[in-house]
């Protein structure tokens, strides 16, 4: 399946710069499609990757891959740091934010772009193991098979919840699972319902909450609500200022 590519940045001679060199690659040159004017910007029926350029001061990550997921809901996300971005806490949150992929403009980047390029359009992640490890310490995890939360949650729920604490809206998650929005919300209220949160945030504090009780003693029965959860509200994820 063929990607549209599209660099986001303030600086066209270094859009071009980065399109070279991927289209280098044979491989890719097979799967994707370069996007490198308004004229011919990627449409919202295509699959898209977009390379963030997050050198340069501009717009906030956490915004602007909403905002892109709202006309691209399939769309997909690689971000271009320079070295003294490379801090952990920072790449934490271009993770929540929405990222699939993470690399840094130092020596030899050309190719660790088309790596990361090419993982994340195989449904991959690109991403440092130690910012992997930290999302699933604040995260509790909610892949591994003994915590409390996966005997309470169905294997799509926690699907959904990954995605819901990484700040994909409604219909980013429809379009990253290949369900509806209906059912997506179906989803998010069953995961409220189950956990006692009532929002997003929420939900943050009662996976921190779980897993001290996995460390602490036996597992604590999840709380339950009588009342209609209110509704979702993005994980507050905005990049660090360096």
């Amino acid at each position: 399946m063929r990607f549209a590519i599209q660099v986001i940045s303030s600086h066209a001679v270094f859009s071009n710069f980065v399109l070279e060199a991927l289209v280098e690659d044979p491989l890719l040159r097979g799967q994707i499609s370069i996007r490198t004017s308004s004229k011919n910007a990627v449409k919202p029926s295509e699959k898209s990757l977009f390379l963030l350029d997050l050198c340069c001061p501009g717009p906030q990550p956490g915004p602007l891959c909403q905002l892109l997921r709202r006309k691209h809901p399939s769309s997909k996300f690689v971000c271009l740091i320079a070295p003294e971005q490379a801090k952990q806490e920072y790449m934490l949150s271009l993770f929540f934010a929405g990222a699939e992929g993470i690399v840094c403009l130092r020596q030899g980047w050309a190719s660790k772009l088309r790596n990361a390029v090419r993982k994340v359009l195989r449904g991959q992640l690109c991403i440092p193991a130690v910012v992997l490890q930290q999302y699933a310490k604040e995260t509790n995890s909610l892949l591994e098979a003994d915590d409390q939360l996966n005997k309470v949650l169905t294997a799509r729920e926690v699907q959904v919840a990954h995605l819901a604490l990484r700040q994909f809206s409604t219909r980013a998650i429809a379009g990253e699972l290949g369900i509806s929005e209906r059912t997506v919300k179906f989803h998010v209220a069953n995961i409220f319902l189950k956990t006692g949160a009532r929002n997003r945030r929420q939900l943050v504090t009662v996976i921190s909450m779980q897993k001290g009780n996995a460390h602490s003693g036996p597992p604590v029965e999840m709380p339950m609500i009588s009342s209609t959860p209110a509704p979702t509200r993005a994980l507050c994820a905005s990049a660090v200022s360096l």
